[in-house]
């Protein structure tokens, strides 16, 4: 794959993808600017080209394609279980269940969050600087690039030779201040935390890595929500955060008050009869719910979607 032009990317991971299809693999996918429904395998779905792919010496750099990957070869299995009967009968199967599920919600954050930039097109501004720049922060005393951090506007030069520089510097600014403690995820997180040297704060490894940290640290509450009839969809954005149940817009997945505070949560679907609910209420069961609850849900994901919602039968679509 090193080097080839054009390489499709899915910005959703196509091992979650495919947890929609029906009995046949067939995902219906319905167009969110046109009402179009169409049918799509996962592997053709929700993908973009070279929307990860860093230039690095002029060469196509893929580290954090891989990284996704093996994100997806760890969650895989446990998304694959989810579709089962799931024991959360004892601590050790929660712990594990749980754990990985916080690993795949960050990561679901992170790809919606540069799907999102990379439509505005910030960020390949952002990208192009940085490969074209790469020595930017070279030479750049560690105490005046936390300074630059803290306050860019006392160093107008720098930052005016940073394009876009003023939206990501929070990120950046973020990603600095975490404690640089062992992860309890994965090693796939400490796996994202190699790539700090390329000052890509901006993309997968600071998204993905500091919210599953913060979601470990706090301890994070979740149940599994569970349906027949009618079933989940889901989409290209398919993380919502939700206050008094209904949809936010404007928020910073690292705030600990999303994860904690009694009027809020953050819902994902996970397959047509299962769906992940973080909130303060959690603990750690799986519930079933409404019908009238699922259509709600379902009515959210259509709101958040970007480009594409997906159902596993036509019929999820309309109701």
């Amino acid at each position: 794959m090193a080097n080839r032009p054009n390489v499709g990317q899915h910005v959703v991971p196509e091992c979650y993808l495919k947890h929609f299809g029906g009995a046949d693999g067939t995902i219906h996918v319905q167009e969110k600017a046109t009402g179009r429904i169409f049918p799509s395998g996962p592997d053709g779905l929700c993908k973009e080209r070279e929307i990860y792919t860093l230039i690095v010496d002029g060469k196509r750099n893929f580290s954090f394609e891989s990284i996704n990957n093996d994100i997806e070869s760890a969650l895989g299995p446990i998304l694959k279980e989810l579709r089962e009967r799931v024991d959360l009968n004892s601590d050790d199967a929660k712990r594990r269940i749980f754990t990985y599920l916080a690993t795949l919600t960050a990561n679901l954050i992170a790809r919606s969050r540069v799907l999102r930039a990379y439509m505005e097109s910030s960020l390949d501004h952002i990208n192009m600087f940085l490969s074209e720049h790469p020595e930017f922060f070279d030479g750049f005393p560690e105490d005046e690039y936390q300074q630059f951090l803290q306050n860019p506007q006392a160093y107008p030069e720098l930052l005016q030779r940073f394009p876009g520089g003023t939206k990501y510097l929070g990120i950046l600014r973020d990603w600095n201040e975490q404690n640089p403690t062992a992860s309890v995820i994965e090693d796939t997180i400490e796996c994202l935390k190699t790539v700090k040297g390329l000052h890509y704060q901006v993309l997968l490894k600071a998204r993905t890595g500091a919210t599953a940290e913060l979601m470990v640290e706090i301890g994070a509450k979740a149940d599994l929500l569970t349906t027949d009839i009618p079933r989940f969809i889901s989409g290209d954005d398919p993380v919502i955060f939700l206050t008094n149940g209904l949809r936010e817009t404007k928020i910073v997945p690292t705030n600990v008050r999303h994860w904690t505070t009694a009027n809020r949560g953050v819902y994902l679907p996970l397959n047509p009869n299962t769906a992940v609910l973080w909130s303060a209420e959690g603990n750690y069961s799986a519930r079933s719910i409404s019908p009238d609850d699922v259509r709600r849900y379902n009515e959210l994901v259509k709101q958040n979607a970007i480009r594409h919602v997906i159902a596993s039968d036509c019929s999820d679509l309309s109701t």
